[in-house]
């Protein structure tokens, strides 16, 4: 079964490192009136025209010149930001990691700190995600979690503090620590109010809720999302958990409208959708809708690994119905469809 909360941290990860910067690798800056030595001047603007144009390794090996020859120029702070930010673009998170670390811990009056900071956090927490490993993953996620809670103590008012926090909780639920997460979420909600990622904590929020069983705690946040009218791919996550909560607290007959409407939105979890909703129907008693709902998971979604499960889904409610014949067919087809261990009852 999906997870029950939707993230796309990939995108909000670059883009969240390109903004934290005064400026991001289409726009670099050079510190006003600068002091620096010319051969320090030319490597910076060399590796700058290099990372415009995409030559991320390239443009990385300028940069680390730059520092090389010039660690105390006052470039160098800039350049070795920029080389995080290379680094993360190229998708080499670790190096990146150690790139504003650098940064962070020689120039304490660097005037992007903040962002490097953040974006040292980033870099640690995109690294666990690509790992296949969890131990790696959990190593990884115990330093992001340390990084961004560094930088809510050095900068708790700083506009980043609500990126900050957000992966904080995204961090800290990485690990398995859904109770803190919750926590975290709950304090972002309170704390940053109106900022641009609020519906993804909304979602984040009420997806956590639901996993730690806590449904009533969840169907507050996603009314109040839904009715600021977000974008149709956000509505129909909302309308899903939405629907998964008022199930869980013993209101199938509310959730049918919800989970109908959000399966028929193109989007990650449209089969889970589909599912719920044949749920929904089997907890009023309508075997019939809920057999139908089951049976077309499989049929528009015959790829999904949620195919065969709800295909013996929809077998025991043929089972239920009072037809065996087609209880036995949709098994066979459960059985095609990869379900292991499925038995009638």
């Amino acid at each position: 079964m999906p997870n029950a909360r939707l993230r796309d941290v990939r995108i909000v990860c670059w883009s969240l490192i390109v903004s934290c910067a005064t400026a991001g690798p289409t726009a670099f800056a050079q510190p006003a009136a600068s002091p620096s030595h010319p051969e320090a001047v030319r490597l910076f603007n060399s590796a700058v025209e290099l990372q415009k144009q995409g030559l991320l390794p390239l443009a990385a090996d300028e940069w680390r010149e730059l520092l090389k020859q010039f660690g105390d120029d006052p470039l160098a702070a800039r350049g070795g930001y920029y080389l995080g930010t290379c680094l993360f673009q190229d998708g080499k998170y670790d190096a990146a990691a150690s790139a504003f670390a650098d940064v962070v811990a020689k120039h304490p009056n660097f005037a992007e700190r903040s962002a490097a900071m953040v974006n040292l956090g980033l870099a640690r927490y995109s690294d666990a995600q690509a790992k296949l490993n969890q131990q790696e993953a959990g190593e990884l996620y115990e330093q992001a979690v340390a990084a961004f809670t560094d930088h809510l103590k050095q900068f708790a008012d700083d506009p980043l503090a609500a990126q900050s926090r957000f992966y904080l909780a995204e961090s800290q639920y990485g690990l398995g620590k859904g109770e803190l997460a919750l926590a975290t979420y709950a304090d972002w909600l309170t704390k940053h109010g109106g900022n641009e990622l609020e519906s993804r904590v909304q979602l984040a929020f009420a997806g956590t809720a639901i996993e730690l069983n806590k449904p009533d705690d969840a169907i507050a946040p996603l009314q109040k999302l839904l009715g600021t009218n977000p974008d149709e791919q956000t509505t129909a996550a909302a309308r899903l958990r939405l629907g998964e909560a008022l199930i869980a607290v013993g209101k199938p007959q509310e959730a049918l409208a919800q989970l109908a409407s959000a399966a028929k939105i193109n989007f990650a979890d449209a089969d889970y959708a589909l599912q719920q909703l044949g749920t929904a129907h089997y907890a009023t008693g309508n075997i019939a809708e809920a057999a139908k709902s089951y049976a077309e998971v499989a049929s528009k979604f015959p790829k999904s690994p949620l195919a065969g499960e709800s295909l013996v889904l929809a077998a025991r409610c043929a089972v239920e119905a009072g037809k065996p014949a087609e209880a036995l067919r949709m098994a066979k087809q459960a059985s095609v469809a990869g379900a292991m261990g499925a038995e009638l009852s």
